[in-house]
């Protein structure tokens, strides 16, 4: 029965013609891509009924058209055990022949895209302006493609890979192996060749062909590995409403996710049903940095956009707007006057949206991904310079004190930068650090005078350190209860000569 179909079905023309298919929990007998898919399910007059409904369910979730067919015994109860949308045909000795046409079946979308290979979703991808989600899994994939195609643009995309796969380049990224050879190339190639015609030759051939794109997938899994981690991980990263590197198309996935778009919380028909597309409606302008949301007013009267996200004054999507482009949120009344009730609970809404961004950004692995892909594309090759002190010498320093490795390091960063700020804990020796340098410099000629501004209940400890650091240094300390205007000239100077 097999032959005679597949001879019959052959004489189509562009078509292509795949055996043995998984379809959920079934298998398709037979599938033909044509402008759309086929799928023939094979009921000899020795086989039986017990376990087509079953794969009925399974045939109409994969397939546009879908076939019975039969041997002549079961022509006549055929009709009885498949729906009226499917076609029938009967297989005899002497021919074939078509006893009811297949009507048009709307299976979804996403079941169709799992036939094709990774490396297939990555050509639909690019064929379709979206680059960015090639280095993604297959499941992520295939659910953008569906949120952002229609299906009336995809469909016969599908058809078009499928009938152009060439087995020889082409292989499932997740497939297995078997002793060397990649199993499903394998039954993909011997289903589409007649088995009382395969000859050893072509064993040998068919075996050293599957070897062959064995190694090329290896290469590419390798490479694919080694571009895949990241410099800096998703858990080194901050991120905030209104970053530039967090894409337009995150904030869209936000929006919808906050104010249930895809759920059934809508009682307006009109615009559940617009978001059925999922449209891009969070618009960025990376020259200007400003973001913009359509539709804000509209889609945002919702219960989640006025009451749990938002106030019927400023809802959901106004707020998120605002948070974008760093705004502050300001309410007035009719008569312009500033709301300070209505604007504060804005502000708690604002809060509570900040804070649900926070938590749900991480929350998807194939997110987490996308984020640290487009920080890592900017900020990755920016290292913070490190300064190595270790070879710094000081002359005139106390050889009965050693500065530690990380205070020598400091000492360097202040004689090679214009600014430093010593961030160190209390009781970590910045004051040994700032005197070192400040000598250093004036050693080295980079100033001549350096001044320390203390705290005046601190100033004659800073000048003992100094002298214990250096004791051959000459410096000019001006104790606060001498610095009187009336003894500045004599009490203060007579005070500093002390400390020559």
């Amino acid at each position: 029965m097999t032959k005679i179909l597949t001879e019959h079905l052959k004489c189509r023309p562009d078509i292509r013609i795949y055996r043995e298919r998984p379809i959920g929990g079934n298998i398709c007998d037979l599938m033909v891509v044509s402008d759309c898919l086929e799928g023939y399910e094979l009921k000899s007059d020795v086989d039986d009924y017990s376990r087509l409904q079953k794969q009925v369910k399974s045939y109409d979730l994969y397939f546009d058209k879908n076939y019975l067919v039969v041997g002549a015994s079961h022509l006549n109860s055929a009709k009885d055990h498949v729906g009226s949308h499917w076609g029938i045909i009967v297989v005899r000795e002497d021919g074939v022949q078509t006893v009811r046409e297949a009507k048009r079946n709307n299976a979804p979308i996403k079941n169709q895209l799992g036939f094709l290979w990774k490396i297939e979703l990555e050509n639909l991808l690019l064929r379709n302006g979206l680059p960015l989600y090639a280095q993604r899994e297959r499941p992520f994939i295939i659910d953008k493609l569906c949120s952002l195609m229609p299906k009336s643009k995809l469909a016969p995309q599908i058809a078009e890979e499928l009938k152009s796969r060439d087995l020889s380049t082409f292989i499932p990224a997740d497939d297995g192996q078997v002793a060397g050879i990649f199993k499903s190339t394998l039954i993909e190639a011997l289903s589409e060749e007649n088995f009382e015609e395969f000859t050893l030759d072509k064993w040998i051939e068919l075996y050293r062909g599957a070897k062959e794109v064995g190694r090329k997938k290896r290469i590419v899994e390798q490479t694919y590995i080694a571009k895949r981690p990241h410099t800096v991980p998703y858990t080194d990263i901050e991120v905030s409403l209104g970053a530039p590197w967090i894409s337009a198309e995150i904030i869209n996935d936000f929006s919808a996710y906050l104010l249930h778009f895809d759920s059934d919380g809508f009682t307006d028909w009109s615009r559940e049903h617009f978001w059925e597309s999922r449209p891009q409606i969070v618009k960025h302008e990376p020259i200007t940095g400003n973001w913009h949301i359509n539709y804000k007013h509209w889609l945002g009267n919702t219960v989640y956009g006025t009451q749990t996200y938002g106030t019927p004054r400023c809802n959901a999507l106004e707020i998120i707007e605002a948070s974008l482009n760093l705004r502050e949120i300001k309410i007035h009344d009719a008569n312009r006057k500033f709301d300070e009730a209505e604007t504060l609970a804005a502000l708690d809404k604002q809060k509570k949206i900040i804070e649900e961004f926070n938590a749900w950004i991480w929350k998807d692995k194939n997110r987490r991904y996308e984020v640290e892909e487009m920080y890592n594309a900017i900020f990755a090759d920016i290292r913070p310079v490190k300064y190595n002190g270790s070879k710094l010498a000081f002359p005139d320093q106390n050889p009965s004190i050693t500065l530690y490795d990380y205070q020598k390091d400091a000492v360097e960063r202040i004689l090679s930068t214009k600014n430093t700020l010593l961030a160190f804990d209390v009781g970590a020796g910045k004051t040994f650090i700032m005197i070192s340098a400040a000598m250093e410099m004036r050693r080295r000629g980079i100033s001549r005078k350096n001044l320390f501004v203390v705290p005046n209940n601190i100033v004659g400890q800073w000048a003992d350190m100094f002298l214990k650091l250096f004791p051959k240094a000459k410096i000019l300390s001006i104790e606060p209860k001498t610095f009187k205007p009336d003894m500045r000239r004599q009490g203060a100077f007579a005070n500093a000569e002390r400390r020559l």
